[in-house]
């Protein structure tokens, strides 16, 4: 792969070095491939009439024995994945042969490839690519990470409802009593003060002056912020107060008939963060964020 392949080869490629990668994903596609030489269509493969997992296979090549080995080999390593996906561990089938829902699948994951390789795509040179995965970073839903951008008001207040529009309620009402403890005491989630760092994390508003305080207020009014005085806001063992920041991230929205880059806003609750434990350990409901602080330039103060 160091000049551009088609897909269909790069894939067969990737099924070989996977066969012989001596993992466990690794040992099943080899089971596979040793499975597909013998040609088992008498072996057992379905659960039952109706469930689909695991896929036997070797069905690829008795199914669509013409088609091209790169093709098949691709279906084969979709066919491997998934039954890994579903479970490393599967029940032993009971029935011999497919059944329908399992020749349906198979049939859907063939229609994918070739739709691909009739696309005639090739992929980039595995050099640029090691560079490009390099560079690239994918957030907890898979989606790749972006670099902090300074905040513009007019770029985050389009992602928000406008005043009005939407109904502020207290997290209180939405979860259960042990969880509703620490939204009133949240000091319960403090570490001992022998376990928080001997200077907070340092995180910085990135705005400047002006566009943080149309931010705030638009924020206030909408009942998302509330201003906070100095002494409310939580100081470390030291007696310094603590501040997290806030950022954005860039969001795409769909205006009309158009996209629009515009901001996502993001709290940096790091330094926060640093000196609690997580609500998981004190109670088994879902995590709600850490009581965030932002200090004001305006004023010394504090938004919430």
């Amino acid at each position: 792969m160091q000049d551009q392949c088609k897909i269909g080869l790069a894939v067969h490629l990737a099924a070989y070095h996977l066969q012989n990668s001596g993992t466990s994903l690794g040992a099943r596609m080899a089971d596979a491939q040793a499975q597909c030489g013998e040609r088992r269509q008498g072996s057992l493969g379905a659960m039952s009439p109706t469930d689909m997992y695991p896929l036997p296979p070797w069905m690829v090549d008795d199914l669509y024995p013409d088609d091209d080995e790169n093709v098949r080999a691709w279906i084969k390593l979709m066919v491997v994945v998934l039954n890994e996906s579903y479970g490393g561990d599967l029940p032993a089938p009971r029935l011999r042969g497919y059944n329908e829902a399992q020749h349906n699948c198979v049939m859907g994951l063939r229609a994918a490839v070739h739709a691909l390789v009739s696309a005639g795509k090739f992929l980039t040179p595995l050099p640029e690519l090691r560079v490009k995965l390099k560079e690239g970073r994918l957030d907890y839903a898979g989606e790749p990470m972006c670099l902090m951008e300074e905040l513009i008001a007019e770029k985050v207040l389009p992602c928000w409802p406008k005043p009005g529009e939407a109904a502020v309620q207290k997290a209180e009402h939405f979860v259960p009593e042990g969880m509703k403890e620490l939204l009133h005491q949240p000091r319960l989630l403090l570490l001992p003060e022998d376990q928080w760092p001997d200077s907070p994390p340092p995180a910085k508003v990135r705005a400047t002056q002006e566009e943080w305080v149309k931010i705030c207020r638009a924020g206030v009014e909408r009942n998302m912020m509330v201003g906070l005085r100095i002494e409310e806001v939580f100081h470390d063992h030291r007696g310094r107060p603590v501040f997290n920041g806030a950022m954005a991230v860039p969001k795409y929205k769909k205006v009309g008939d158009r996209e629009v880059r515009l901001q996502r806003f993001i709290s940096n609750l790091v330094p926060a963060n640093s000196s609690e434990t997580s609500a998981r350990r004190r109670c088994s409901s879902p995590l709600f964020g850490p009581v965030g602080h932002v200090q004001s330039r305006s004023h010394g103060g504090a938004t919430h």
